[in-house]
Order: C-alpha cells, then structure tokens, then sequence
C-alpha cells in the first residue's frame, strides 16, 4: 500500500496514524517501512500522545529506541495531551529497560500530569513500581534534584506519603 501511494498520515476516529498504530503493537518492520517513506513523527492521538509516547506506553524498547533515531527531533522530555512524560509513563507502568533507556538520555524528571501534579516518584509509589522507583532515586541523587524527591502532589503528599498509604513497605 507505501508502494501505491497511499497518505501515510491519515487518522482514523481516535487520531491515530499508521505509524502510532505501529508503535502501539511494537512492530518494528512496519515502523521502519513506515518512517523509510516518510510518516510523519508529530500527529497525535486524541489523547495527544505521539507514536514513542505509545512505544513507551506499551513497553515497545527496540521501536522507542528506533524512533528516538530515526527522528531526531523527537524530544526526551515530550509531555502528552495528559500533561505526561515519557519518563512518567515508563516508570508508573514499570517499564524498566524503557526507563533506563531513557534516563541514559539525560530527561528532565521533576515534571508532574497535568491532573494530580504528580511526578513519576508519586506514581511508582502508588503503584508499588520498586524497581523503576530506585532508579528514579538513583538518578536524582546522581543530579542533586532534592525537590523532585520531596515534591508535594495537588493533595499534598510526597511519594513516601503515598506508599505509606498504599501500603507499599518495599518502597518506604
């Protein structure tokens, strides 16, 4: 269908193209046929998520890291139409290998969502997401970054508040 010229970039009723379709099953042979005829990067979802939002989503490493490649433009720190990062969906799913992937790239991790202004630390520690949560902590030591570790959400609890009420005793 490349081959015959069809719009590479045309969304179907939730605003997702090709690509981000591809991305969300992880298919990596269609990613690349994808973005070798020239898909664009930069459509989003009706959620606003872009197709490495959707690899990160779905624990997708080898397409996350094709993407991240192929287009150079595509920033580490993109934020959602939920007001999400990248790093913020890896380690609130518990995607450890895409969560360090990414921290190799040097992200900006203090950013909270757009709705309970909760940061990744929040989300590991409601989720009870152990090892994803000591890699955060291990990046923010190695950055000094003491306010995101102390960072207060929209009901004033920090990350080690809420995994006390969640009952995580592995993360306190």
């Amino acid at each position: 269908m490349i081959k015959q010229g069809m719009d590479l970039n045309l969304t179907d009723q939730t605003g997702s193209t090709p690509l981000s379709l591809a991305a969300s099953i992880g298919n990596l042979d269609i990613i690349k046929a994808l973005t070798e005829a020239g898909a664009l990067w930069d459509i989003v979802d009706s959620f606003g998520r872009h197709p490495a939002t959707l690899a990160v989503i779905n624990d997708n490493l080898d397409c996350l890291k094709y993407l991240l490649s192929h287009y150079k433009k595509i920033p580490v720190d993109l934020v959602d139409g939920q007001g999400n990062t990248m790093v913020l969906h890896a380690a609130r799913n518990g995607h450890k290998m895409v969560l360090n992937h990414l921290l190799e790239l040097e992200p900006e991790i203090t950013h909270c969502d757009a709705l309970l202004k909760r940061n990744a630390l929040h989300w590991c520690a409601i989720l009870g997401q152990t090892v994803c949560l000591e890699m955060l902590l291990q990046y923010a030591k190695k950055y000094n970054l003491t306010d995101f570790v102390d960072c207060k959400d929209s009901m004033h609890q920090t990350a080690l508040m809420l995994a006390c009420t969640t009952g995580w005793y592995g993360l306190v």
